[in-house]
């Protein structure tokens, strides 16, 4: 059995999958498989970085 979990219902998958069941997948994403981002790890801390010093935060609120 598996250590492998569904990111989705987090119920135990099948050796063969990776990720999302093919049912969770069509749920969550509307496709058989999620999607691919085109982005390395570098690329995506960047990205995140951005998006942090466009966001404006309300503390107290």
């Amino acid at each position: 059995m598996s250590n492998k979990r569904c990111l989705y219902c987090y119920q135990p998958l099948a050796k063969d999958t990776d990720e999302f069941h093919e049912k969770c997948c069509r749920k969550f994403f509307g496709t058989s498989a999620p999607p691919l981002l085109d982005y390395d790890n570098a690329q995506m801390q960047e990205l995140a970085k951005q998006i942090v010093i466009k966001s404006i935060a309300a503390t107290g609120v």
